[in-house]
């Protein structure tokens, strides 16, 4: 009987092993997924095409980068960009992506949406610090190529893109920061789904976003839903009570982690163009224009604090 449990224990302890050492190897495809978005960008289709220019460029280490500049409509009077930092499993064409473009579009802001490296037709692989160096990259590109004023650059993320918009916004002079579905860090939401291992303390990619907010002082517009099953909305209730923002807030939306801007347009393109108004100071889109692109479904708002 010694025996076999002697065998059962160390069957149970070579398993465990071997599940931390497939989670190891594999950690760079469980974070970023760049497997599925990895080659040539596809051209809109269908009901929306919004148009756009393809950008290249090269990240601080020689990193060829791949973006697509977005114009605003119906005009753009007053230079007010988004930068676009997307999720995980896709690159900058994927999914609803031209959909999300078209309707921010109708906000009167210029986006500039771009691929990490490793997705789409950005060159290397896909890494924390690289994706750090991506980001500011992209916004010297808005600043330096665009003529971009900073203080009328909104930071755009979503989901993976989050933390690598809060270490840009930490770092740089930005109009406002606005998250969607945020994480407090990757080992934070690894310990979530893996309670069972030690991933704490084997985490390479960190995204440390928490710790970075009480360097992030601009304005800070969070929006999580709370039936959310990829990141908890409590996450993004935390990064905003850490922010040094004076403005700020955490509002909770319908839809889920990837289409809220769908489900719940009403209250996501409203919250934007909030922070938008106050970045360009400038009116907001007549109701014509808006309805051209952006679709209207009534639905209440609240704090996610």
């Amino acid at each position: 009987m010694k025996k076999l449990l002697l065998g059962i224990l160390g069957l149970v302890v070579g398993l465990y092993v071997a599940v931390i050492a497939y989670v190891k190897v594999n950690e760079r495809t469980l974070v970023f997924h760049a497997n599925l978005a990895k080659g040539p960008l596809k051209e809109p289709t269908g009901r929306f095409q919004p148009p756009h220019t393809k950008v290249t460029f090269a990240s601080a280490d020689g990193t060829p980068l791949v973006g697509w500049v977005v114009p605003a409509a119906p005009k753009d009077s007053n230079g007010t960009w988004v930068l676009v930092h997307h999720g995980n499993s896709h690159n900058l064409s994927q999914l609803e992506e031209p959909e999300f473009y078209e309707y921010l579009r109708g906000l009167g802001v210029n986006i500039l949406a771009f691929d990490y490296r490793g997705f789409g037709e950005s060159g290397g692989e896909p890494d924390e610090e690289g994706a750090y160096a991506d980001a500011r990259a992209a916004y010297d590109l808005l600043v330096q190529k665009f003529q971009a004023n900073p203080e009328r650059i909104i930071i755009y993320g979503h989901s993976l893109g989050t933390g690598i918009a809060v270490q840009l916004a930490s770092t740089v002079k930005a109009g406002a920061l606005i998250l969607q579905a945020p994480y407090t860090s990757i080992p934070d939401l690894g310990a979530r789904r893996y309670p069972f291992l030690p991933v704490q303390a084997m985490a390479k990619y960190r995204f440390p976003s928490l710790e970075r907010m009480p360097s992030v002082k601009m304005p800070l517009l969070v929006m999580h839903s709370p039936s959310d099953s990829t990141i908890p909305m409590s996450m993004g209730a935390a990064l905003t009570s850490a922010a040094s923002s004076t403005v700020k807030q955490c509002v909770s939306i319908k839809g889920g982690h990837n289409i809220a801007f769908k489900v719940d347009s009403a209250t996501f393109f409203s919250e934007f163009e909030g922070i938008v108004r106050r970045v360009s100071s400038a009116p907001p889109p007549s109701p014509t224009d808006v309805a051209a692109t952006k679709p209207v479904i009534d639905a209440p708002k609240g704090s996610c604090g």
